[in-house]
């Protein structure tokens, strides 16, 4: 019954912006501005927000998020349950249940990967802060690919000290990867997604830069949300080096 009600209040105060459809598309002679619309049928672009982002958008308008000002503010005019009947009437405009939502990409964990899938740029870096040079940063690549899957490459870069007190850089072992979303609820707060790990032996074993093996890693990811938003995230991990 809430998106049936969701449709109604979308219909009286969003429609005419965003289309009756909610695909967004409008011409300029009917908005009378040259914005393009967002396109709530998309599921790509339809699932990546949580409710709560969206929520914030709606309350106070543009602003809130460094969106367009022309998005006004609507929570002089609409209760929040009113919103939330808005939302989840958006919610139904993306007809494949397979997108993992916007509510599971949690905040990255210092030892876990996420189990979200998402598209993204990451630099991690660790330094020894003492004893002979040890700088290392990992540059990770994450394409989405459909509803739920993902591409990942790793490239490891390293600046060591050896025993002459000489110091070299190079890149360690390129990582190959694929990440597949086997489980996400989000009444229950669950997500579950599988990773296979493909690494060569790119960088030189002799200046510990890698490990001079091909590898086979497997990782089995998930996240669990908790009351008073708390969420646990956890990583099953297995390497097999080809010796």
């Amino acid at each position: 019954a809430l998106p049936i009600y969701g449709q109604a209040l979308f219909l009286a105060n969003c429609a005419s912006c965003h289309g009756v459809d909610g695909s967004g598309k409008r011409p300029v002679s009917e908005l009378g501005f040259e914005l393009s619309m967002p396109d709530f049928t998309d599921c790509s672009f339809a699932t990546r927000e949580a409710d709560a982002d969206w929520s914030s958008t709606i309350h106070r308008g543009g602003r809130a998020r460094a969106f367009p000002r022309l998005m006004p503010a609507f929570d002089q005019a609409l209760s929040d349950e009113e919103i939330d009947a808005i939302i989840a009437h958006l919610r139904t405009l993306c007809r494949d249940k397979r997108w993992v939502r916007g509510e599971f990409n949690f905040p990255l964990g210092l030892f876990t990967e996420k189990a979200f899938l998402e598209d993204e740029l990451v630099a991690n870096t660790t330094m020894a802060t003492k004893g002979p040079t040890d700088i290392e940063t990992e540059v990770i690549f994450e394409k989405r690919v459909g509803p739920d899957g993902q591409i990942e490459v790793t490239l490891p870069l390293g600046l060591k000290q050896d025993s002459g007190q000489r110091r070299h850089g190079g890149i360690g072992d390129l990582g190959l990867a694929w990440k597949q979303n086997v489980y996400a609820n989000v009444d229950s707060g669950t997500i579950v997604s599988l990773l296979g790990e493909a690494v060569l032996p790119t960088g030189s074993a002799r200046r510990d830069l890698g490990t001079g093996s091909w590898a086979f890693e497997t990782h089995a990811l998930f996240a669990q949300t908790l009351p008073d938003d708390f969420v646990f995230q956890g990583q099953i991990f297995g390497a097999f080096p080809a010796r």
